[in-house]
């Protein structure tokens, strides 16, 4: 067919050739017996090379591409990510062995029990208290920044030395010889202060009973660096780790013999988030395909 073009009925540019020529045109579609569009060029001008644009094609590329985005968000993003209100759980039963929560060294003596005393979001908590030393590992967060945060609510009739630490290495039964301690905020019940027991010269800050008050923890394992805040207020800023490894491992819950002390609303999160990356690479790769299809 020399005198015109066959174009997919979605195309908006095609190119035909016209006498020997490249000519581009906006298609103009009239039936043919193939389900195909057969095209009446309107000659825009002569060009010796032309970029030929099929927007159904450009679609699935971008859908493709999504797709395989937002897979590779979640495995590098999401496996590390985590959230946990104890809302789940039956009040009054100890949650060792229920959503990846375990005592120390896996040992259900060392678990803490679920709590409709007090709670930040809806009607429970975990109640770490005594022998109270509960552990929850992660994987994954092994660069790039995190945020670790929670929940504590301190009664003011609890009593004690408590402490909420974060580790970069961590397993049961791995002792002294493996464990590795990034960051351990010492809670003096008696004393009412918050104080870093991971880096010196800090000032501690004032400890807050009987209501409920945010921990947040921006670590930045790229750098080797945590910032601790306590209550919305800087208490310290410090190595990750030195002599461990560059991850988040694990959250320990310590009781130490005092309490009780409450927890709610444990959350491991990537900053950026990746999902929200890999969506916003996939905008400009739509916008610059627009762009050359104009």
């Amino acid at each position: 067919m020399d005198q015109g073009c066959i174009s997919a009925l979605d195309s908006d540019l095609f190119a035909c050739k016209l006498a020997g020529n490249e000519r581009v045109g906006r298609s103009v579609a009239r039936p043919s017996r193939r389900g195909e569009a057969v095209i009446s060029p309107q000659p825009e001008g002569s060009l010796d090379s032309l970029l030929i644009v099929n927007m159904k094609t450009t679609g699935r590329i971008l859908s493709l591409s999504a797709a395989v985005a937002l897979t590779a968000a979640t495995s590098t993003g999401r496996a590390a990510e985590f959230f946990d209100d104890f809302e789940s759980y039956s009040a009054g039963a100890n949650i060792h062995g229920q959503g990846g929560w375990k005592g120390w060294d896996n040992d259900s003596a060392a678990g803490a029990v679920v709590s409709t005393a007090f709670a930040a979001s809806g009607t429970k908590s975990v109640r770490v208290t005594g022998a109270s030393d509960l552990v929850h590992e992660f994987s994954g967060a092994t660069s790039g920044q995190w945020n670790f945060s929670l929940d504590q609510y301190i009664p003011s009739t609890s009593s004690g030395d408590t402490y909420l630490i974060l580790m970069n290495k961590y397993r049961d039964g791995g002792g002294g010889d493996y464990d590795n301690w990034s960051v351990q905020t010492h809670v003096n019940l008696g004393t009412g202060q918050i104080i870093v027991d991971m880096a010196t010269g800090e000032a501690p800050l004032t400890l807050v009973k009987n209501a409920w008050i945010n921990w947040t923890f921006n670590i930045d394992l790229d750098a080797n660096k945590v910032t601790e805040y306590y209550n919305h207020q800087l208490l310290s800023t410090h190595a990750w780790q030195s002599g461990g490894a560059n991850a988040l491992s694990a959250v320990d819950l310590y009781a130490n013999g005092a309490g009780p002390v409450y927890y709610d609303n444990v959350s491991v999160s990537q900053v950026p988030e990746p999902t929200a990356v890999a969506l916003l690479g996939l905008g400009g790769l739509a916008l610059l395909l627009c762009r050359r299809s104009r």
